[in-house]
């Protein structure tokens, strides 16, 4: 699993970089102002950040996280939604507790998420990440949705 955060985080990276090379190129900028002062993405530059992701990794998919983890594709939109499924590749949905395996998941992602300073403005400018799992049949194992409040 950690060389799945890993990639998650890669990602998440990616798509910071995104953003901030549109600011860079784009005038007006896409970014807000909030209260404090810190400049947060609109919603316009984080779709087109999550679209460029999207591109990037189902032209490499299915991508291997660990031996038990496959990325097989992100989904950018509608809006500030980014969706990316995954399959557990060695179980079925009768061999795991699929409460117990989200429940591990979630709080690895959270830190990892929450942690990164790059994602903070994404995640409070309103954008909505999902991530779906299901097993090796495809059978659906559940989702974890994460958005600034988790944080």
């Amino acid at each position: 699993m950690n060389k799945k955060l890993l990639f998650v985080i890669g990602i998440i990276l990616f798509v910071a970089i995104i953003m901030i090379a549109s600011r860079l190129i784009n005038t007006p900028s896409p970014y807000l102002t909030s209260d404090n002062g810190q400049e947060l993405p609109t919603e316009a530059s984080i779709e087109e950040g999550f679209m460029e992701a999207e591109k990037l990794i189902n032209s490499r998919a299915p991508i291997k996280i660990d031996d038990e983890t496959q990325l097989n594709k992100a989904l950018a939109g509608p809006g500030d939604l980014m969706t990316y499924y995954y399959s557990l590749t060695n179980v079925t949905i009768d061999d795991v507790n699929p409460t117990a395996v989200l429940e591990d998941i979630k709080p690895k992602l959270l830190a990892s998420l929450c942690k990164n300073a790059d994602m903070q403005p994404v995640l409070k400018a309103g954008a909505k990440l999902v991530y779906v799992y299901s097993d090796k049949n495809n059978e659906d194992v559940g989702r974890i949705e994460v958005v600034e409040a988790d944080c």
